[in-house]
């Protein structure tokens, strides 16, 4: 099973910033050079960094489980930042992650506003400043809002016609995840596609991983 990621998963290599007038096989090259790199040790961060009773600051964001690996020979890190459309870092195009509905709201969300890197681009930072590349990693189906309402954000709520499945049913494969997004809506895929987008266009990621 250890394995299973790498084959479950898509991973993207960008070429990077500033190649606008690059010709295309260049850019092609540099791809395929970036995406055959040898990834002994992926480390795979489902975005959890905070704890409720952590003064919330970038320290303390990183301290749980960026900052150990500067000790390691880790060189690869995927980083989600939230469940399906809602995520710890600012967007145009998606929700913020901050659970304002919990007694405890996810604070990460909130690293940007002393005008500092937000939580994306405070763990790109820290990635690259100690060399390891950073992906952003992405649960194309993350259904773990079907159990806990807090976390289903305004869009889930205002299209349950695109979902797969409806709140309360328990099905034969998946039980009562029902949250899950239905891929076969145009919607659907352009509202992700336009994720991959903004974050390429903002952030200075390595690349990107599409977890199935």
């Amino acid at each position: 099973m250890k394995h299973s990621l790498l084959i479950l998963t898509c991973v993207v290599s960008l070429a990077g910033s500033g190649w606008a007038a690059t010709p295309t096989e260049t850019i092609r090259a540099a791809r395929k050079k970036a995406a055959s790199k040898p990834r002994p040790i992926i480390i795979n961060n489902d975005g959890n960094d905070t704890r409720p009773d952590d003064e919330p600051t970038r320290e303390n964001f990183l301290k749980r489980r960026a900052a150990p690996l500067a000790r390691t020979k880790t060189k690869t890190l995927f980083y989600c930042a939230g469940v399906w459309g809602t995520f710890t870092f600012p967007s145009p195009v998606a929700e913020l992650r901050d659970h304002r509905d919990r007694a405890v709201p996810e604070w990460a969300a909130h690293l940007s506003k002393d005008g500092g890197p937000d939580s994306l681009g405070t763990m790109i930072e820290f990635c690259h400043g100690h060399g390891i590349e950073v992906f952003w990693s992405l649960r194309m189906n993350d259904t773990h809002d079907s159990a806990d309402p807090t976390m289903l954000n305004q869009w889930k709520k205002d299209h349950p016609e695109l979902l797969l499945g409806k709140h309360g049913v328990r099905y034969p494969a998946g039980a009562r995840r029902w949250s899950a997004a239905n891929y076969e809506h145009e919607v659907v895929r352009d509202r992700v596609v336009a994720w991959f987008e903004d974050v390429a266009r903002r952030y200075d990621v390595d690349g990107f991983e599409l977890d199935f």
